[in-house]
């Protein structure tokens, strides 16, 4: 490491240590380095640290992400060929985190291809690697490919890794080894609610009742020491797929989005059956008719202005006819005798973590 790197690299480290919150302060200390990485490109425009740095404290600075990667690209132009293949992996690993920023999902490929292909030592190339096939491709099973080579190898965030790792398990239905690793993390992480929901639902699909009802039974709803939040709704569908309506309902009494409950979950109204609450049942789809055929009715009131165009008046009638169209078609599932209730809310999904090898913040 030269003279440089090693300087830009200690006011890095000195900014990361002292900036505590996102308040004026912090926006002072992002300055001062901006200035200072700005500087430094200008003297020594070869160098890596300095342009990796530099966009990332561009980024910090809310710059057009579209600008940063127009820098980064005309640094590859220049100077790719005179950097390592470490470097190389380094420096695609960062670009490609510059165009997911705007979606650029073709071109984030192209990237961490690029950076896998140098022989990328970093975990942050294949996590991201896993992300994109994950949410972007829908390739589960090379996302989890992805996401275990992330997890195995040293990293101070490798909870997100092999957490993300163990969902894909669960979505390529191996549901022991996804259990597996979800108890792991949850030795590693003791108390972690998003974890002991994870495995009850692991112990759900595995047909293990009992084991997933205590393991529902432990979580406390709420934030844990983690400023994790786990809500009502996110276990109240494992709840009625386990066929406690109850407690599906009770879980739903807690929810933040209370109010929202009787318009959107079918284990709300499928719950209220199954527990024979059926007057409750009947007052609150009239409540919700009631409240969805009024949306019409005022949308078609509505006059007409220069702020308020015909276009968007026809756009708020279709969704509210939209809404009110799946609500009864929901009502109508529910009653039939031989209705079953499947979980489609489970939740589980990889971690979207930031994989900017060279970020100011982590």
């Amino acid at each position: 490491m030269n003279a440089v790197s090693r300087r830009v690299l200690t006011e890095v480290e000195e900014f990361k240590q002292e900036e505590a919150g996102f308040d004026e302060s912090y926006y002072y200390m992002l300055d001062s380095l901006q200035n200072f990485l700005c500087v430094q490109l200008l003297k020594y425009p070869s160098n890596l640290d300095c342009a990796l740095y530099c966009a990332a404290a561009e980024l910090e600075m809310l710059e057009d992400e579209t600008e940063i990667t127009k820098r980064l690209e005309e640094y590859g132009e220049t100077y790719l060929f005179r950097l390592s293949e470490q470097e190389k992996a380094r420096y695609y690993t960062d670009l490609a985190y510059y165009y997911n920023e705007y979606d650029a999902r073709e071109q984030e490929l192209r990237c961490l291809e690029a950076a896998e292909s140098a022989g990328s030592e970093y975990p942050h190339t294949y996590y991201a690697l896993g992300l994109h096939y994950y949410y972007k491709k829908e390739d589960y099973k090379r996302a989890e490919a992805y996401f275990k080579r992330a997890a195995d190898m040293p990293s101070k965030y490798r909870y997100y890794y092999a957490y993300s790792y163990a969902v894909t398990l669960y979505d390529n239905e191996k549901y022991e080894e996804a259990k597996a690793v979800f108890e792991d993390l949850l030795a590693e992480n003791a108390g972690r609610q998003q974890l002991i929901r994870a495995v009850a639902i692991c112990e759900m699909k595995l047909g293990n009742k009992e084991r997933a009802l205590d393991f529902l039974e432990r979580i406390q709803l709420g934030e844990d020491q983690y400023r994790e939040y786990v809500d009502g709704v996110d276990v109240a569908s494992i709840y009625c797929e386990l066929g406690e309506y109850q407690k599906c309902l009770d879980a739903l009494a807690f929810s933040q989005e209370s109010r929202m409950v009787t318009y959107q979950r079918t284990e709300y109204f499928y719950s209220l059956l199954m527990a024979g609450k059926v007057e409750t049942f009947d007052r609150v789809i009239q409540t919700v008719l009631s409240n969805l055929n009024n949306d019409i009715h005022r949308i078609e009131g509505m006059t007409i202005t220069e702020e308020y165009t015909v276009a968007e008046k026809e756009g708020d009638l279709k969704d509210a006819s939209y809404r009110l169209q799946k609500f009864e078609g929901m009502i109508s599932a529910v009653q039939k005798k031989d209705y079953q209730y499947k979980n489609r809310n489970e939740a589980l999904h990889p971690i979207e973590f930031c994989y900017l090898i060279d970020c100011l913040r982590h």
